[in-house]
């Protein structure tokens, strides 16, 4: 895109925040967490060892705390759904929880 076309921002991001005036262990953390992908498609994660391993300890873990029971659905009733949500924690250090 030419500069004359550049489209104009009222309140530019960088006229408040800079990496130049970070402390060194904010660009650490800031360096860590964007070096992360988090998968957006279900057929990405299950191709990943890690994100599977993930996927059975939460069943896992509602399984060991009764959270839900396998049951019949009466007559005329519909299921509430229900879907997997991919994202990283990340420890006060920057390290993936």
């Amino acid at each position: 895109m030419p500069l004359e076309s550049k489209p104009k921002v009222k309140y530019p991001i960088n006229s408040v925040l800079s990496y130049d005036n970070m402390h060194l262990k904010q660009l650490h953390l800031i360096s860590s967490i964007s070096s992360h992908v988090e998968p957006r498609l279900y057929e990405e994660v299950v191709e990943m060892p890690q994100w599977k391993e993930a996927m059975r300890a939460d069943i896992e873990a509602l399984k060991a705390n009764d959270t839900w029971l396998i049951t019949e659905l009466p007559y005329g009733k519909t299921p509430i759904g229900c879907k997997w949500v991919f994202e990283l924690k990340f420890n006060a250090n920057g390290k993936v929880e």
